[in-house]
């Protein structure tokens, strides 16, 4: 087995942030709209990669390092007036020995976590500290920092 085919085998999940300069505008019971303004928010996504998917659509590792690319990279080539000011924080990817998985992907999701450093509302990426808890990691999972 070669270095692509090993890579698909591996169960993989991910969890990435992103921030944003935005304007929300909400309405209250579709009475009279209430303008809020955030100036910054920092969004988590979560996601998956099957393995037992990936072999049924011959997605191989070429394919995986391009999905990690383009995540990386979002927000780069596609700057708008909703999303002028977004940018990939973090991609933390946890890779799996089993191809069943080695822990639930939701106690992985647990050991990063983002927390405000200040009272105030948030302006910027420095308000946060992104914590990951390295060290509680479980045996057969391994983490890559493939951005923050």
């Amino acid at each position: 087995m070669g270095q692509v085919a090993s890579l698909i085998n591996l169960q993989t999940s991910f969890s990435s942030f992103v921030n944003s300069i935005s304007l929300l505008i909400f309405t209250d019971q579709a009475t009279c709209p209430v303008t809020r303004y955030y100036y910054y928010g920092l969004y988590a996504a979560h996601g998956f990669v099957s393995s037992f998917l990936a072999k049924q659509t011959d997605f191989d590792g070429n394919d995986l390092e391009l999905l990690w690319q383009a995540l990386g990279q979002m927000f780069e080539h596609d700057r708008s007036a909703a999303r002028g000011e977004m940018t990939t924080r973090g991609l933390y990817v946890f890779k799996h020995e089993s191809e069943l998985g080695n822990a639930p992907a939701h106690k992985l999701f647990e050991l990063i976590q983002a927390k405000k450093n200040t009272d105030e509302p948030a302006r910027d990426f420095a308000d946060y500290t992104v914590l990951v808890k390295e060290a509680a990691i479980p045996a057969g999972v391994t983490l890559q920092r493939k951005v923050g």
